[in-house]
């Protein structure tokens, strides 16, 4: 069976493959006319390409960056509590759900499944660790 990696991961791979290339993405806001970052070739120009992209996405569109390795042990350690597939679990650290209505959207049959008060306890939970 293929493995799963969560966004997390996936974010923290990019980063080291930035750092060993010595690949200096400049955000944005700090853009010159036509300079998007500092490029040092080293023949892997797609992956490059494909780094900028991830990082770019993450850093805009998803909430990887708020975690560190501890917090991602803390949410898991308290979702190992529930009954919930391991994709189900995945599904919660890459979206980080923090409303009752967006973690219904993640987790099969949640309304069936759990209480209220286990829902609103894992979204405690991950509030209160980002």
């Amino acid at each position: 069976r293929d493995k799963f990696l969560s966004n997390f991961e996936v974010f923290q791979h990019i980063e080291d493959i930035k750092a060993e290339n010595e690949w200096d993405f400049a955000s944005n806001d700090t853009l010159n006319s036509n300079k998007r970052y500092t490029k040092r070739y080293n023949g892997n120009s797609n992956l490059e390409s494909l780094a900028k992209n991830l990082t770019d996405y993450f850093q805009k569109f998803d909430t990887t960056t708020k975690l560190n390795e501890q917090k991602l042990k803390s949410i898991l350690l308290h979702l190992n509590n529930y009954h919930l597939e391991k994709i189900e679990k995945l599904q919660i650290i890459n979206f980080l759900p923090t409303s009752v209505v967006h973690l219904y959207s993640l987790v099969e049959e949640c309304d069936l499944r759990f209480t209220d008060d286990q829902c609103d306890t894992i979204i405690n939970k991950i509030n209160q660790v980002l």
